[in-house]
């Protein structure tokens, strides 16, 4: 792990603050339309999301490009699984953790190998605000020194933590 760089512009944090989401596909095999094994499976399905989520943002396109695609928009992540359970839709366009939570109480789930997309994450803060940032920054050292930030950095492909100065 590279030491922790200063920027005078944003920080980028490390897992749960700074984590690369990965927008995952939780498929099964119950409903009769379609099965979904991969990415390109999407064209013509019957694709759950959580309404107002960027996994909705990004299964939109598919609404309107001629392939037949259906979104069904939920208030809940689970609402969706739910439906995928019980055949109604054929996928599930969520965020990885919530689908790994999901496979995992949920017999017959599965997360498909191949990623639907990569989101990163970052929060800036108004210049100025040092103690706000003095606050970041000396919990940002905490967890380089304990290792949280290597095995985080490890687990997730993150190359360096940025900070401000």
């Amino acid at each position: 792990m590279k030491s922790i760089k200063k920027k005078p512009i944003m920080i980028l944090l490390m897992a749960a603050l700074m984590t690369i989401f990965i927008v995952g596909l939780c498929a099964c095999g119950k409903s009769d339309s379609k099965k979904v094994t991969c990415v390109d499976d999407l064209e013509g399905a019957k694709i759950g999301v959580q309404l107002g989520t960027t996994g909705d943002i990004y299964v939109s396109d598919y609404e309107n490009d001629g392939s037949g695609t259906k979104v069904e928009r939920y208030n809940k992540g689970a609402d969706a699984v739910q439906a995928l359970k019980v055949g109604k839709i054929d996928c599930v366009v969520i965020d990885e953790q919530p689908a790994l939570a999901f496979v995992k109480e949920n017999k017959g789930l599965k997360i498909l190998d191949e990623e639907f997309t990569n989101e990163d994450y970052a929060f800036c803060l108004k210049k100025g605000n040092t103690e706000l940032c003095d606050k970041v920054n000396a919990d940002l050292e905490k967890l380089a020194e304990d290792g949280t930030v290597e095995k985080l950095a490890e687990k997730y492909e993150i190359a360096d933590m940025v900070t401000l100065k």
